[in-house]
């Protein structure tokens, strides 16, 4: 159970790093 939700999270943490580092550069322009 553990290492399939770990499995999931680090599934999902690229998309989350991507959107983070998109909000980061935003944040920079303005």
């Amino acid at each position: 159970m553990k290492l399939k939700l770990e499995s999931d999270g680090f599934r999902l943490r690229p998309e989350a790093l991507a959107v983070e580092a998109r909000l980061r550069q935003v944040s920079q322009v303005k």
